[in-house]
């Protein structure tokens, strides 16, 4: 008898292995295919929605715009609800500019909030998840659903200030960017969805502009 239940526990746990390992290959291969698509997405340009939820204050924020990238380093998102609107990515430089206030923050590789921000994005205009999840000290977890890839990332410890959580949802054909969720400690989400994203496209200079 005793033979018998320790055989049937080691079949248990060849079983319980394999379907890890099955599972860390399976995150592996997804992680690799969206870094291949991507390759050759070297410009993006797509109507963007945002989507801020504030749960305790039971408000909801809606804005629109176009959204520019140009690979490896180069992302604009002009508002046009509210109009004027941008924050920009270039040269080393994040411009942001809310109504008549215009931010010039300079990024100098210091783990500053705005500079996390700035690579958070970049990466994952590029399908760079891992490198998402080691900005943000975060795990992956990999899931596909309706034709995307949907990549859910959690900071590891007991962070409650700030970013604690990302989704990030990508096209399982062309691996372009699809939503990019924010969730933060104390409950409120940042939702950006730029669900026609044209790739390859000519993007005019001007939109780097100040």
């Amino acid at each position: 008898m005793k033979k018998v239940i320790l055989f049937l526990v080691f079949c248990l746990s060849i079983g319980i292995n394999g379907g890890m390992v099955k599972a860390e290959v399976q995150a592996d291969k997804i992680g690799e295919q969206l870094l291949n698509l991507n390759k050759s997405n070297t410009t993006v340009m797509s109507d963007f929605e945002e989507v801020k939820q504030m749960p305790k204050l039971k408000k909801t924020i809606i804005k629109h715009g176009k959204l520019y990238f140009a690979a490896t380093d180069r992302l604009a998102m002009r508002y046009t609800d509210p109009d004027g609107d941008y924050s920009i990515i270039r040269d080393g430089l994040f411009l942001i500019k809310r109504g008549g206030h215009t931010q010039r923050l300079k990024m100098d590789g210091r783990k500053t909030q705005f500079q996390i921000l700035r690579n958070t994005l970049l990466y994952s205009m590029q399908g760079q998840v891992q490198e998402v999840a080691n900005e943000n000290d975060a795990d992956i977890e990999y899931t596909q659903a309706d034709g995307k890839y949907i990549c859910h990332l959690t900071k590891r410890g007991n962070q409650r200030i700030g970013v604690t959580q990302l989704e990030l949802q990508y096209d399982k054909q062309t691996g372009a960017l699809l939503v990019l969720k924010l969730i933060e400690g104390n409950g409120i989400s940042t939702t950006y969805s730029t669900p026609k994203p044209q790739l390859g496209v000519k993007i005019d200079d001007s939109v780097w502009a100040e």
